[in-house]
């Protein structure tokens, strides 16, 4: 077969030809994509490859005629364009993803990624402001959650807006309370006394689950002692009392457990 004729000599150039041109017509762009990837780490040919995958990927994306997967084909062609260092025709292929598809927001996030590493931070807040309403008229709110937090790193980090960053911290919050980074974001960009506040509220959820559920009142915990300690006047004697509560409602919680001693460590 043609695969087996590739792995036995990766420069089978004909083969790699007829596999293009069997998978181009059945409109079969990820077994096309799965074939040249196989091939990444060969050196040799490598710039004729990407050329002959980018002619394929350009025509699949405008002879297939599911406007998905079109979308689709154009973010594997602009990762391609990236892969070669042709940065604008990156760009304009995820452009065209998002007229095509604008519900599958990968070549948003692709975008964004260009645009991060070029400094223009104007742009990547344009594009984040079309994932988030894409992603809000959806309701994908777990998605839309990490979009603000990324918002809320750009304001804060980029733009030196902490204000702005708070706000979008808070938004994501409010969707996904236990979001990975919420928390950090929080401490990062709000005041002392505004989570000094905090802390206290976990504290109360957590001795208002106790009772109900232990291991959520766990985490809670888990959380208030890292955000203690990180906090400026933050004590270490109370985060060690609420990592030590933590454990306490639930021994099998292993990082409450490993927390408890990383509290005594800085006693």
């Amino acid at each position: 077969s043609l695969h087996a004729a590739l792995q036995e000599n990766p420069h089978d150039v004909d083969a790699l030809a007829a596999l293009t041109t069997h998978y181009q017509g059945e409109g079969d762009w990820r077994a096309l994509m799965e074939v040249y990837d196989g091939l990444e780490g060969v050196e040799e040919g490598r710039n004729d490859r990407n050329g002959s995958l980018i002619v394929a990927l350009d025509a699949l994306s405008t002879s297939l005629g599911q406007k998905k997967e079109r979308g689709s084909v154009l973010v594997a062609l602009g990762d391609v364009y990236q892969r070669v260092g042709k940065i604008e025709e990156a760009k304009a292929a995820y452009q065209t993803s998002f007229k095509v598809w604008p519900k599958d927001t990968t070549c948003l996030e692709r975008a964004c990624a260009i645009y991060m590493t070029s400094k223009d931070y104007e742009r990547v807040q344009l594009l984040f402001g079309l994932e988030t309403k894409v992603l809000r008229k959806m309701g994908r709110d777990g998605e839309l959650a990490v979009s603000y937090l990324k918002l809320a790193r750009l304001h804060g980090d980029q733009l030196g807006d902490r204000s702005k960053a708070l706000e979008y911290v808070l938004s994501a919050r409010e969707i996904a309370p236990n979001l990975d980074g919420v928390d950090e974001a929080f401490a990062r960009y709000s005041s002392a006394e505004e989570l000094a506040a905090w802390v206290t509220h976990l504290i109360d959820q957590a001795e208002e689950l106790a009772s109900v559920n232990s291991r959520e009142a766990s985490d809670l915990l888990v959380r208030a002692t890292r955000l203690e300690i990180a906090r400026e006047g933050g004590s270490i004697e109370n985060a060690s009392i609420y990592a030590e509560y933590a454990v306490d409602l639930d021994a099998a919680n292993e990082e409450a457990v490993a927390l408890v001693q990383e509290v005594d460590a800085l006693l």
